[in-house]
């Protein structure tokens, strides 16, 4: 759920980008039986929207605690890339 100049800093490779401020909470669309993980940059707004979703029915739906922040200071590649 970063926004378009949060991506530009870094992207994990092969996430898709969805800015939270361009969707609303019953509008995301529908990715069928994958399994989501939910990022943001500090784990805060993922939090809630993967909580949003999950009560939306959504079952295999995860958080990245701790966001992009802590995906990078776990060593975790990453990318240079716009939205």
């Amino acid at each position: 759920m970063r926004e378009p100049a949060e991506v530009a800093e870094i992207k994990i490779p092969e996430a898709i980008c969805l800015p939270m401020s361009h969707v609303g909470m019953d509008e995301y669309p529908d990715f069928g039986a994958q399994k989501i993980t939910v990022i943001c940059h500090s784990g805060v707004r993922s939090a809630r929207v993967t909580a949003a979703l999950t009560k939306g029915g959504r079952i295999e739906v995860y958080n990245l605690k701790g966001g992009i922040v802590a995906w990078i200071n776990a060593g975790m590649p990453a990318i240079f890339e716009r939205c």
